[in-house]
């Protein structure tokens, strides 16, 4: 039976809401020695590996998760048997990219000082690790290394906050979509990703990140946006639980046809947002999907809620898809998904964790309720009824060899022939299990994409699938240099 505590009282807190409280919505650096919230002492404190309770807390919201060696759960010691603990850091890159060759040198090069590892092959070898949504893991990394990687991972420009946590995650988007006419599902991911942005300045203090490498934050009220502050505003005690967004896509394929594309598979999703076409309905019939010439393309999103594919063995949980909640106007979006995530905020529940996620909120009072509480918030704003036949697109992969729209393809001035020199191309790379190591069955997979990375300067995306995406690839060296190279590091 699921018995969720919506609107919990602070009496009825459980013990990670009250450890998150001390650190006020992480924008405080706690450094009292004997405080249980002192992550900045514990960090530096190397007469032991692990951390303690609140603080192991604490260091998920900064992307950092305490784990042990399971092949090796215990190492004899002369006093007592213990666990061989280490550590890994997952860093947010909303919609997978683009990750420039200098963010990818960093990266790599971090991975090769401090994730070296028998524990995949039986031979020491360095990795790194790509997620289905799109971000990028360090595994086994020692406590004596850890400041070290998270401050030399913010050189890159990319952060470990919002990798884990209770917050909003790393928010996805089709990589493919960066190069689109019709719709940049990475480019929204960007800016959704930058809005629900965690505070850095606890951040920057605990683990002494030089601020000039942090990003300088874009403002967000726009007059489409009409949003009075630049960031969505945690409470002291963060989100109940982890919460995810994604966008999938719309791409214009070499036959001058619209074609979804659910590569994120939004409605696994506590949000996910799907771009509607203006005064378009895709019915199924490939000769009628076509777009009219100098068309206003992107009219509306539709909205999904309450996916989740979580669920926790010993209780009443279940997982779902999410539910379409309604359309909104391109300018209103992001005012409609800050009043979603703080439904969650105000309503979920802070005493069981296995019943924290949005999906239980709409399990108990229902999509009307959720659509009226919007209301409630953006009463300005006009959320019609959805779509239930809204086709937003099959599982796209994206492998092998994909050409890019042409500049005025899905604008009705396509020329009749691209020249070759105009043409260009992304190559999808299949990764096995998202990680790329070189002692792999598949390849020196960790070489090959440092030389792509360091000869041919590409654009680098994460896949939903745990792939890499290169993109804007000329003709040229599409023929001549990436097929040649490819085949002699795999």
């Amino acid at each position: 039976m699921v018995n969720v505590n919506l609107k919990t009282l602070p009496e009825d807190f459980s013990s990670v809401e009250r450890a998150k409280l001390s650190t006020n919505g992480l924008t405080i650096a706690i450094k009292d020695r004997n405080s249980q919230s002192n992550l900045y002492t514990q960090l530096r404190d190397t007469d032991f590996e692990e951390l303690g309770e609140v603080a192991e807390t604490l260091a998920k919201s900064y992307g950092i998760y305490l784990e042990f060696n399971r092949a090796q759960p215990r190492i004899n010691d002369a006093k007592k048997n213990k666990k061989d603990w280490m550590y890994m850091i997952r860093i947010a890159i909303p919609g997978g990219g683009p990750i420039s060759k200098k963010q990818w040198d960093i990266l790599d090069d971090l991975s090769t000082e401090y994730t070296s590892s028998d524990s995949y092959t039986g031979r020491s070898y360095p990795s790194l690790r790509l997620t289905t949504r799109q971000n990028v893991q360090f595994h086994w990394i020692k406590k004596k290394d850890l400041v070290n990687a998270v401050s030399g991972i913010a050189k890159s420009g990319f952060y470990s906050i919002n990798g884990c946590g209770d917050n909003v995650r790393n928010v996805m988007g089709c990589p493919l979509s960066h190069y689109s006419n019709i719709f940049n599902a990475n480019e929204w991911a960007q800016k959704v990703g930058k809005y629900f942005q965690l505070p850095t300045s606890a951040y920057i203090e605990i683990f002494e990140i030089d601020p000039d490498y942090i990003r300088k934050e874009d403002e967000c009220n726009d007059a489409n946006t009409q949003i009075t502050e630049n960031k969505f505003q945690y409470a002291p005690n963060l989100l109940n639980r982890k919460f995810k967004i994604a966008f999938s896509a719309i791409h214009f394929d070499e036959g001058k046809k619209v074609v979804p594309d659910n590569c994120v598979e939004l409605r696994t999703n506590d949000i996910g947002v799907a771009p509607v076409i203006r005064n378009y309905a895709w019915n199924g019939d490939q000769d009628n999907n076509k777009i009219s010439a100098n068309s206003d393309l992107i009219d509306k999103f539709q909205i999904y809620i309450g996916g989740s594919q979580g669920e926790r063995m010993g209780f009443s949980t279940f997982s779902t898809l999410g539910s379409p909640l309604g359309k909104v106007a391109k300018e209103d979006l992001l005012r409609v998904l800050d009043a979603i995530v703080s439904i969650q905020q105000e309503w979920g529940d802070r005493q069981n964790r296995h019943w924290a996620r949005m999906k239980y909120i709409l399990q108990k009072m229902g999509i009307e309720w959720f659509r009226n509480k919007v209301h409630d918030i953006c009463d300005d704003i006009d959320l019609e009824k959805p779509d239930p036949n809204l086709d937003y697109g099959s599982r796209n992969l994206h492998h092998g060899w994909i050409r890019l729209p042409h500049k005025e393809e899905g604008r009705g001035n396509l020329p009749n022939r691209i020249d070759s020199d105009h043409m260009r191309f992304c190559y999808g790379a299949f990764i096995e299990n998202g990680r790329i190591i070189d002692d792999s069955q598949n390849g020196k997979l960790k070489k090959m994409v440092r030389y792509l990375v360091d000869n041919y300067n590409p654009e680098i995306f994460i896949t939903p699938n745990q792939d890499l995406l290169f993109g804007n690839i000329s003709e040229s060296e599409k023929k001549y240099r990436y097929d040649q190279t490819v085949w002699i590091w795999i």
